[in-house]
């Protein structure tokens, strides 16, 4: 997945998809449902495993979609997260956005 062979293998066949097309449904709705339950400062969030490309691909996507939502009803709704550094903490995951979604760490999103 999300690999293409080049020169192409006789046996195997990789499948490449456009990120960020995968969840532009769920990332407008997240936009609308965080303009409706707070219109006057609306934020929507991730929480990331590893900063690396595949995850970043996925977050820009959702920014995009965001920026969508905004742009069509001219709207401010702002996207905050913050990595974990792991993709096996689960833990470390739940504070991380408990902490996000109370406010209480410095969250924000830059590219590289």
């Amino acid at each position: 997945m999300d690999f293409a062979y080049d020169p192409p293998i006789p046996n195997a066949q990789g499948i490449v998809f456009n990120a960020n097309e995968a969840a532009f449904l769920g990332d407008y709705l997240a936009a609308a449902m965080a303009d409706i339950k707070d219109p006057t400062d609306p934020k929507i969030g991730y929480v990331g495993g590893i900063q690396i490309p595949p995850v970043e691909q996925f977050i820009v996507a959702y920014e995009k979609d965001m920026e969508y939502y905004n742009q069509k009803y001219g709207k401010k709704v702002q996207l905050l997260g913050i990595y974990v550094g792991d993709f096996e903490a689960p833990d470390q995951g739940k504070i991380k956005a408990n902490s996000l979604i109370a406010g209480t760490i410095d969250a924000g999103w830059s590219p590289k």
